[in-house]
């Protein structure tokens, strides 16, 4: 996937979670960038940053573990890509109780590796989604003092 692009819309996840937190976007936001410090996000960079396309930072070397990191502010949605199957996209959006995060992953593994990582890859991954997503709806919620919970 080229640098600094969204899946096309005919590219569905393969697997998606969702959660409310009951706080404003605005609010929101900033700490689920705060979240990913450790893969290289800084979020003061990322505010400064005004250009037209997404923010791009890597993590790593290619051939030996890089990760690509796509914050696209407008809307509100940080990508993580490895070298081999997985794209994870967080998104904020505003919802009746307040916003909605959602995590998608996305299998971009080319050719009969897109099987393997189906079959291997992602079902691992997929079981763990859901955990991953309610830590950081806990986490936000603590630092907002505000309720969270699954999105029905």
């Amino acid at each position: 996937m080229a640098k600094g692009t969204q899946p096309a819309p005919a590219f569905k996840p393969g697997w998606s979670v969702s959660g409310v937190v009951e706080a404003p976007v605005e609010q929101v936001w900033p700490l689920l960038l705060d979240g990913f410090r450790s893969v290289g996000v800084d979020r003061k960079a990322v505010e400064a940053y005004s250009g037209p396309q997404p923010y791009v930072t890597y993590l790593g070397t290619p051939g030996n573990g890089k990760i690509t990191i796509e914050v696209d502010k407008a809307r509100h949605s940080i990508a993580t890509q490895g070298e081999w199957w997985y794209r994870g996209v967080h998104s904020v959006e505003s919802h009746r109780h307040g916003c909605l995060i959602t995590y998608n992953v996305y299998n971009i593994a080319p050719g009969i590796g897109w099987w393997a990582a189906q079959l291997v890859q992602g079902r691992e991954n997929a079981a763990k989604m859901k955990g991953q997503l309610q830590a950081t709806l806990d986490a936000i919620g603590k630092q907002l003092d505000c309720a969270v919970s699954k999105a029905p």
